[in-house]
């Protein structure tokens, strides 16, 4: 069966996720534009760039890496007001708050719940629609 185009997204994101040196759990970010042609940017959880490949977390803080979501957004250069982003993972509310923030999202794709998904919740009050793969 020939797969959706959100499909092989939401793949691309895991894949992307691979990379992700956090040893507590791996995120992955696509950034796409709406009608799923063109990929924006990509992220994934760890540290800052050009640093030692290390988990951020082991440094004395709790959840102390870049999230997947900082990472994309912080890459994506595109004006588009009509793009979507794919994630593996709920966002939280920073996040998620980042995503409103940056504006030109129409949709946000996640794969697992996060807690009791706080950030689906922000992200639907902005009027963008939160879908689970």
């Amino acid at each position: 069966m020939r797969p959706s185009m959100t499909e092989i997204l939401m793949n691309f994101a895991e894949a992307i996720a691979k990379r992700s040196t956090c040893e507590e759990r791996q995120v992955g970010a696509v950034v796409a534009s709406g009608d799923f042609q063109k990929i924006y940017s990509v992220g994934y959880n760890g540290g800052a760039k050009g640093m030692a490949n290390t988990c951020m977390c082991k440094l004395g803080n709790k959840y102390g890496c870049v999230h997947a979501e900082q990472n994309a957004l912080v890459k994506c250069t595109a004006t588009d007001k009509d793009k979507v982003m794919f994630i593996t993972l709920a966002p939280c509310t920073m996040c998620a708050t980042l995503i409103i923030n940056e504006g030109g999202y129409k949709t946000v794709y996640y794969r697992q719940d996060w807690k009791d998904n706080p950030g689906i919740q922000l992200l639907q009050q902005a009027g963008i629609t939160c879908i689970k793969l």
